[in-house]
C-alpha cells in the first residue's frame, strides 16, 4: 500500500512537472509571437518611409524646385516618419513596461534606436516630443552601454 502512495505521488508530480514545463514553453512561444508581431508592424512602417523616400529620390530637380510640389512631398514625409515614429514609441513603450522581453529587443535594436534618435535630433527634444517613450528608453540603453 506504502509503495501505491509513493507510486501515486511520483506519477502527480510528473505531471505536475509536464504541465509545468509546458506551460513555460507556450509562454515562451507567447512572447515570440508577440516580439515577432511588433517586430513585423515595425518593419512594414519601415518599409512604407524608406519607399516614400525612395519615391521622391527619382523626382527630377523641377519637381522640387516647385513650391506646392515641395510642400506637399513635406507633409507627406512628415506623416510617414510620424507613423513610423508612433510605431517605434508604441514598442519602446511595451518594453519600459515588461510586456516584451528588454534584452531581447536591446540585443537586437540598441544600435538602432540609438541611430533613429541621432538621425531625427528634432522629433526627439526632450521638452516637446511626441515619441517620449523612445527617448526614455534611448537614454536607458544609452546609459546601461556607457556604464557597461
Amino acid at each position: 500500500n506504502k509503495m501505491l502512495e509513493i507510486s501515486t505521488g511520483t506519477f502527480m508530480l510528473g505531471i505536475l512537472i509536464f504541465a509545468l514545463l509546458h506551460y513555460l514553453k507556450y509562454c515562451k512561444i507567447e512572447q515570440l509571437k508577440l516580439n515577432l508581431g511588433y517586430e513585423k508592424i515595425l518593419l512594414n512602417e519601415r518599409k512604407s518611409l524608406d519607399l516614400y523616400l525612395g519615391s521622391i529620390s527619382e523626382l527630377t530637380v523641377n519637381d522640387l524646385q516647385d513650391a506646392a510640389t515641395a510642400n506637399k512631398l513635406s507633409k507627406e514625409l512628415d506623416t510617414h516618419l510620424d507613423n513610423y515614429l508612433r510605431q517605434l514609441d508604441l514598442v519602446s513603450y511595451h518594453i519600459l513596461n515588461g510586456n516584451l522581453k528588454e534584452s531581447y529587443w536591446k540585443e537586437n535594436y540598441c544600435t538602432y534606436l540609438d541611430s533613429v534618435v541621432k538621425n531625427y535630433p528634432d522629433k526627439f527634444n526632450a521638452l516637446n516630443t511626441k515619441y517620449g517613450n523612445v527617448l526614455t528608453l534611448w537614454k536607458k540603453w544609452n546609459y546601461l552601454r556607457v556604464e557597461a
